[in-house]
């Protein structure tokens, strides 16, 4: 993904939400995350660690059809 100067803060209730990039037209990236050392989504999501670290364990326990789904519906973004 694109660098970003400042991370979005988003806030929904009592829940903070941060992103540092947007998901939009993740399908024509070619380079992921901020520093561009994933090449593929799955390579993306399991480098994160310290915040993301929860997400990425998420992922990580899905069953493989969830997760081919998951990943389907990120490439459709």
């Amino acid at each position: 993904m694109f660098p970003s100067s400042q991370p979005a803060r988003r806030t929904l209730g009592q829940v903070t939400l941060q992103s540092v990039t947007e998901l939009r037209s993740l399908r024509t990236r070619s380079l992921l995350l901020h520093d561009g050392r994933a090449t593929t989504i799955a390579a993306a999501i399991k480098l994160h660690a310290g915040q993301g670290a929860a997400a990425r364990n998420r992922f990580l326990r899905l069953g493989l059809f969830d997760r081919f789904a998951l990943l389907a519906f990120l490439r459709s973004l």
